[in-house]
């Protein structure tokens, strides 16, 4: 494998290396506490701040391929996250690349990236509400004040970072390789983690979840992908107190006018342990040879290289990404 300095002779390869990109921003995200789950600054939101200069078709697959690929890499491509990471890259990517192009077409720039950044991101906390509230309740919109505040702060650190890292102009030429196909093996595991996957949202059994539950985060553990209990913890807390908002059946106690109900405290319990189990059977996944043919896989060849740059600078998080792209 090796890095040429090449100005890309077709778009396929700059979508490679923007999601290339991208990824290592999510990488880099890992690194950065995160108390409240679903809420992250989306640092890769930076490549598509930087991405532009794509061709529509171009920019809409980059949307696509950065949601998918950083699902595949952080091992959370079978659960719910995916789906809402999917809607808000596309449609708010989307809605950021019009307001771009609109600022050209008006030969005057009424946005800033800034501006831009902002209406995407505050676009992306309404999309990320709507779609969590399909699960866990309409509960959840009464947090959208927190979600938004959060997601304008993530907007403007995101320009500043785009204006900070300056994404180099010049992207490195891959050099060629093998184009490998998903095996039919592979597939076919692919294809029973997605129905187990499935299949776990319609168990409402307490005692069925708990066990499925502890068979998934023992089956993550075996597929030696390291278990970390605190992102479930933050989990359980949010769902269950998101659930806790709405009244249903049995008062079980009151602390001053927040009163516990018995429903909505198993109702938060299931919907946790479901969640608890999809994420422990996705992060199992990440063991699997997705062997991603074209674009895709070019991309995660890129972030191979990207990512061992990242590793070998000793410094801190901003060093170490700027090292990651510096030719």
């Amino acid at each position: 494998m090796e890095f040429r300095n090449k100005i890309p002779e077709s778009e396929s390869e700059k979508i490679s290396y923007f999601t290339a990109l991208s990824l290592i921003f999510s990488y880099a995200e890992l690194f950065i506490p995160r108390i409240i789950p679903f809420l992250k600054f989306g640092l890769s939101n930076i490549v598509i701040l930087s991405a532009f200069s794509l061709n529509f078709s171009s920019f809409f697959i980059l949307t696509i391929l950065k949601s998918v690929c950083s699902s595949i890499f952080s091992g959370t491509i079978f659960t719910p996250f995916f789906l809402i990471s999917l809607a808000q890259s596309v449609l708010s990517g989307i809605f950021m690349f019009f307001l771009f192009k609109l600022n050209k077409f008006c030969h005057e720039k009424f946005l800033s990236f800034y501006g831009i950044s902002i209406c995407g991101s505050v676009l992306s906390g309404i999309i990320q509400t709507f779609l969590v509230s399909l699960y866990l309740g309409k509960e959840i919109f009464s947090l959208m004040g927190i979600i938004l505040i959060f997601n304008l702060i993530s907007g403007i650190s995101t320009a500043f970072l785009k204006n900070f890292f300056k994404i180099p102009d010049k992207i490195p030429h891959l050099a060629e390789r093998s184009r490998k196909k998903i095996s039919k093996k592979n597939a076919a595991i692919i294809f029973l983690f997605i129905v187990s996957a499935f299949s776990i949202f319609f168990f409402e059994n307490l005692y069925v979840l708990i066990v499925i539950t502890f068979v998934c985060v023992i089956f993550q553990i075996c597929s030696g992908r390291k278990f970390k209990i605190l992102p479930h913890i933050l989990l359980w807390i949010f769902i269950i107190f998101t659930s806790l908002l709405s009244v249903n059946g049995k008062m079980l106690f009151s602390i001053g006018n927040f009163s516990i109900t018995e429903g909505a405290l198993l109702s938060g319990i299931k919907k946790s342990l479901k969640l608890s189990a999809i994420t422990a059977l996705s992060q199992a996944s990440v063991k699997i040879d997705f062997s991603l043919p074209g674009i895709p896989g070019d991309a995660f060849e890129y972030f191979k290289i990207l990512l061992q740059k990242f590793n070998l600078h000793d410094g801190n998080l901003i060093q170490k990404i700027k090292n990651a792209f510096q030719n």
